[in-house]
């Protein structure tokens, strides 16, 4: 028996490293995906805050115009 369980041991312990192998890649292709998501949530931010201050001014300028009229 003891050489059966010596295989079955090195077979776990190989499914181990496999599978712990495995979860290291995952953590760090999510860990990419966490980092690109939060670039592109701080893109959006920065967009939308120009796209407000682009809607302030072009309202300034409408409303400039329409009194030199």
């Amino acid at each position: 028996m003891g050489k059966i369980e010596g295989f079955f041991n090195e077979w776990i312990q190989a499914k181990y490293r496999h599978h712990d192998e495995l979860q290291n890649k995952e953590d760090e292709r999510i860990k990419r995906k966490e980092n690109d998501l939060a670039s592109l949530d701080s893109t959006a931010e920065a967009f939308e805050e120009k796209m407000e201050f682009t809607s302030v001014e072009i309202e300034k300028w409408l409303i400039k115009n329409q009194l030199d009229k």
